[in-house]
């Protein structure tokens, strides 16, 4: 009898589906075949057909480059976030998916935190990351663990700001044992040194506006390091902390130390932090921002009546993508129309975010429309 699954390669490996996916990956396939692809107009499972328009991306044809292109812009963030989710998910995919601009946050850390991500990719992506990702990336401890390189390459983004290289700098020290790294002092910084002078006059003319803006630069420069420190020295103190130590803190200690405490991973820690006596109504703005809180945090700002009144606090909530959904939707319509009209092209949101928010803009356009024609 012929074997029912339909040859040597197995059942799973020979259905039509499959050969046929194998073959455009190959680049076997006829050149309408791999256009049909790059349309999105196979008949083959979603996660499939995303597996083709990365790979069809890179197609030596522009015109089936272009089409695939195309149909990846048209994908949303929730539904390449439901896939990014799924175990199969291939390397390809994974990497393509952390070079999306403006994926949002919550996609970018399920893509982190999936085992088949290619390191690779993942390093060279690292590199160029928006603040935003550098945060997730640094909020995933077990990843930056397991892969140190990750932190040398979040130093060389340009992105990285005073808090993120003290972050690094902390990680190393406490998981790797790492002394902290002595930078090299500018090369117009040193005035006092001896031969100063004869340094100053050496080097060609660019160098000449360092002379003249002296007495400005040393403020500038001795910002960053200050802010630097009191952001090192803050984990350095909570690092060491137990739990009922970081609800104390939580209550008395300084605003820098309640924007750490506030990411603690320990609720009880959270709710010190959000019923601190000393917690300041732009701390509460800060946080409804934050998109690595927990979301029961973000309900009981929701929940405050009197940090409610403040726009920015349900602006904060209305665009955080973190936000319950429900929350989000209740406050859209307190949006002035400039911020719902930011938020209904925003990919870090959902799409019914997205649409609830056009739809009030296409509301208040057609009142003031209504209006205007009254008053004739």
């Amino acid at each position: 009898m012929p074997d029912p699954s339909g040859g040597p390669g197995g059942r799973h490996a020979e259905r039509p589906e499959d050969v046929l996916v194998d073959s455009i990956l190959a680049g076997r396939a006829p050149r309408a075949v791999r256009m049909a692809a790059a349309r999105g107009a196979l008949p083959v499972p979603r996660a499939s057909v995303l597996r083709l328009l990365v790979s069809l991306a890179a197609d030596g044809e522009d015109e089936i480059r272009l089409a695939a292109a195309a149909s990846l812009a048209a994908w949303t963030p929730d539904e390449l976030q439901q896939l990014a989710a799924d175990a199969d998910t291939s390397p390809e995919v994974l990497g393509y998916l952390l070079r999306i601009p403006n994926a949002g946050t919550t996609l970018l850390e399920v893509v982190l935190s999936h085992p088949r991500t290619p390191a690779g990719a993942l390093v060279d992506a690292v590199r160029t990351f928006e603040p935003s990702g550098l945060d997730a990336l640094l909020q995933n401890q077990t990843l930056v663990i397991e892969r140190p390189e990750l932190l040398g390459a979040a130093e060389t983004n340009p992105s990285a700001s005073p808090l993120h290289r003290a972050r690094i700098a902390e990680i190393r020290r406490h998981f790797f044992g790492a002394p902290a790294r002595s930078e090299p002092a500018p090369a117009h910084s040193p005035a006092s040194s001896r031969g100063g002078d004869a340094r100053n006059a050496a080097p060609p003319p660019p160098a000449q506006p360092d002379e003249t803006a002296s007495t400005a630069e040393p403020v500038v420069e001795a910002a960053e390091p200050a802010e630097e420190a009191e952001f090192e020295g803050a984990m350095q103190r909570i690092f060491k902390l137990n739990v009922g130590e970081k609800i104390g803190l939580a209550a008395k200690g300084t605003r820098e130390e309640r924007s750490l405490l506030i990411r603690d991973s320990n609720r009880s820690v959270q709710d010190a932090v959000i019923n601190s006596p000393k917690l300041t109504e732009s701390e509460i703005e800060t946080i409804a921002k934050m998109r690595n809180v927990n979301e029961d945090i973000l309900r009981q700002i929701a929940g405050h009546r009197d940090w409610m009144k403040s726009y920015a606090v349900v602006l904060g909530l209305a665009t955080n993508p973190k936000t319950p959904i429900g929350i989000a939707m209740g406050l859209l319509a307190r949006l002035n129309t400039q911020d719902l009209k930011a938020l209904q092209n925003d990919k870090n949101v959902s799409e019914a975010i997205r649409r609830t928010a056009r739809k009030h803009v296409e509301s208040r356009i057609s009142g003031s429309r209504s209006s205007g024609r009254g008053g004739h």
